[in-house]
């Protein structure tokens, strides 16, 4: 993965900058050390008094599911899913207990997250099931405990952010603050899965695949099973409408901020601590198609 995030502007912290490691197996240190890691850096963070936007990315919820000793309700050696899931609540819950002994605790906003369950098969073109994950946002002084039913799609989480930050912003997001959203259920999920990619509404999912194949489900809310469907020109729209202009926009360059904004940015946030983020400006369309 360092390839993947310093590509994309972050500095990377991993294992070879950790001095005193408790455990580790074919995947790296253990939760615990990890997080412990974290609390360091980000103190060394917070004493520039200024805001930091920090990833950590654990691995301990893998086979061979091998854990350190000592934990309760996790042996050692021999476990299985449930010991790697039993193993990371732990190492999580010490996390956040450690975490509110620190300054900026209070300032911070925590998203935990996962990709996908514990395995990702399925005859489904899309098997929507394993797609299913947690999503838990702990804000400090800003949320009381609630939970939200809608479903929901990761890209959601950048702007649901934003939005807790308080800032003032414009962006290509292709999510929506789900936290202040008007949308109820009528809120579009993205997905994919191997070659293929879909949009999820309500109840309905739209997928697009290899050589202009299309084809539209009816999901069954219970157990997330599929049943085929004509297809429905309004939805299958929406769902090349939003891979389409997200291809354009990558391709071409265009998702990012232009030089224009930087200036501006640097004003607005000196002057009322708010954001604006721009696309780059617009450059003649391609020919070439996503599918």
């Amino acid at each position: 993965m360092n390839p993947f995030f310093g590509g994309n502007g972050f500095s990377l912290s991993d294992r070879t900058n950790i001095q005193d490691v408790t455990f580790s197996n074919i995947w790296g240190v253990c939760d615990q050390d990890l997080f412990n890691h974290a609390l360091g850096y980000f103190d060394k963070e917070a004493k520039s008094n200024q805001p930091f936007f920090s990833v950590i990315m654990s691995t301990s919820n893998h086979s061979p599911y091998t854990f350190p000793t000592g934990i309760p309700g996790v042996k050692a050696k021999g476990g299985d899913r449930e010991a790697g899931i039993r193993y990371a609540d732990f190492a999580i819950g010490e996390f956040i207990e450690n975490a509110a002994k620190h300054s900026w605790y209070q300032n911070t906003i925590f998203v935990i997250v996962a990709d996908h369950d514990a395995r990702v098969y399925g005859r489904e073109l899309i098997p929507l099931h394993h797609y299913r994950i947690p999503l838990l946002i702990l804000a400090p002084g800003r949320l009381q405990p609630s939970l939200i039913a809608t479903t929901i799609g990761q890209i959601d989480i950048a702007p649901t952010v934003m939005g807790l930050l308080g800032l003032g912003y414009q962006a290509p997001f292709y999510g929506q603050d789900i936290l202040h959203s008007t949308a109820d259920n009528h809120h579009p999920v993205l997905v994919n899965h191997d070659h293929d990619v879909g949009l999820l509404l309500n109840d309905q999912l739209a997928v697009l695949g290899l050589q202009h194949k299309i084809s539209c489900y009816q999901v069954n809310n219970s157990d997330d099973s599929l049943t085929a469907i004509n297809n429905d020109p309004k939805l299958t729209n929406l769902a090349i409408a939003f891979f389409q202009t997200a291809f354009e926009l990558f391709k071409n360059r265009r998702y990012q901020l232009s030089p224009e904004a930087l200036p501006r940015l640097n004003a607005l946030a000196t002057k009322d601590n708010s954001a604006t983020i721009l696309p780059a400006p617009p450059t003649p369309p391609r020919p070439d198609h996503a599918h």
